[in-house]
């Protein structure tokens, strides 16, 4: 993906940013700088899930946060950069909101509610779940490091989820199978949020937990042999 490069009076802008770090040692005070990248992110992720990641440039997400172009160029040089950031922003975000639903529900909640609230929680998430799909593009149309972070991702949800199925549903932790499941699980939950997308109000979170409990409830026994 071809990048934005700043011009002289940018990198100009950036050299002066970084003149003043050295100016008042320690640099600018840490809670400036990480309120700065959070509205940078917060700014990209809107845009991102508006324009797409190909559409947006680095100038669109510095006239929306506020900021100077040479201030952006301090903290991403290039957009690719601001992706990589986003990808683990927008993975972190799930995942917290997943974590917080479990919480919610206490130590050993039925699988049908937990599931019924988890896929509510993510569908809906219209903007969140628009912009992974454009930074999955990204990887799709060759930018390796962003489909290194998804796999990644991918990964820590899949055992996530295969740690939920021993938990909640009683599968043996030695069954290797329950990590086939739970890519499967994530599939399903993928499909139904750009179906989500597609047609709001398509998706019935609550049947779909009935019937899936039901499922992963049969996949959990122990298969009788006749021995």
């Amino acid at each position: 993906m071809a990048s934005e490069e700043p011009r002289l009076e940018e990198w100009a802008g950036v050299a002066r940013l970084a003149q003043l770090e050295g100016i008042f040692g320690k640099g600018m005070d840490r809670p400036t700088m990480l309120d700065n990248r959070t509205r940078i992110l917060e700014v990209a992720e809107k845009l991102f899930a508006q324009k797409g990641v190909q559409k947006t440039s680095l100038s669109d997400i510095a006239g929306e946060a506020g900021i100077s172009k040479g201030t952006l160029y301090y903290y991403y040089r290039s957009k690719d950069g601001l992706i990589y950031d986003l990808v683990d922003s927008t993975f972190d975000k799930i995942t917290g909101r997943l974590l917080q639903q479990m919480e919610s529900l206490g130590p050993r909640p039925q699988p049908r509610v937990l599931l019924e609230m988890t896929l509510a929680a993510i569908i809906r998430e219209e903007e969140l779940n628009r912009n992974t799909f454009y930074l999955m593009q990204e990887a799709f149309l060759g930018n390796e490091e962003v489909r290194r972070r998804f796999r990644q991702k991918y990964q820590e949800w899949r055992n996530l989820i295969g740690e939920l199925l021993v938990k909640l549903v009683g599968f043996d932790p030695d069954d290797t199978s329950r990590l086939t499941l739970a890519t499967i699980i994530l599939a399903v939950i993928d499909g139904l949020s750009w179906q989500w997308l597609l047609e709001p109000g398509s998706v019935m979170p609550g049947p779909i937990a009935e019937l899936a409990e039901k499922l992963l409830t049969t996949a959990a026994r122990p298969i009788d042999n006749g021995l």
